[in-house]
């Protein structure tokens, strides 16, 4: 049994360092593509920081749209208890 436990957190392991490694490699890329393409440090650094504000935004957004569902969910409910008492 713990054999089996074993091989596991391996694989797990093994897929953690691949994922990271796909992660650097596609980032490598793309650096690459921009070298290829003439684009300058200050380019890339603005596209990188552009992408990074553009993620930032959209959870952002993603934490505003769960609280405003949340927020009438909540009201819905209270509405339909309300409605019951009486």
């Amino acid at each position: 049994m713990n054999k089996k436990v074993n091989i596991v957190k391996n694989r797990k392991q093994r897929l953690l360092r691949l994922k990271f490694n796909i992660r650097y490699g596609v980032q490598l890329a793309v650096l690459g593509l921009f070298y290829l393409c003439g684009a300058s440090i200050a380019t890339m650094i603005g596209v990188y920081a552009g992408y990074r504000a553009l993620r930032l935004i959209t959870q952002l957004l993603r934490l505003v749209l769960a609280t405003v569902y949340t927020v009438i969910s909540i009201l819905i409910l209270l509405l339909i208890i309300y409605l019951i008492i009486i």
